[in-house]
């Protein structure tokens, strides 16, 4: 057993809103792409009860602008840590 299986087997998984992903398997595969890409994003996956908000539907399409804001965020963060560095 590994140890993210270990985790998930001692863990309550909530399905917050019908968007949350809570199914071990599929939160397997969803930690699996996040190591390959190096970032991940949520749409409508949390729902908080007890301060009654949930999370909006934001004005962008993942399959559209993902990877563009991802790479422009992973390029800012090289960028500084780089200037850091140099400091």
């Amino acid at each position: 057993m590994t140890v993210l299986t270990d985790i998930l087997a001692r863990t309550n998984l909530v399905a917050y809103t019908s968007a949350t992903v809570f199914q071990p398997r599929k939160l397997k595969e969803r930690i699996e792409a996040i190591r390959k890409q190096g970032y991940t994003h949520t749409e409508e996956e949390y729902f908080d009860r007890r301060r009654h908000h949930e999370l909006v539907r934001p004005r962008w399409h993942a399959d559209r602008d993902e990877k563009r804001f991802a790479d422009l965020v992973i390029s800012t963060a090289s960028a500084i840590s780089s200037r850091r560095r140099a400091d």
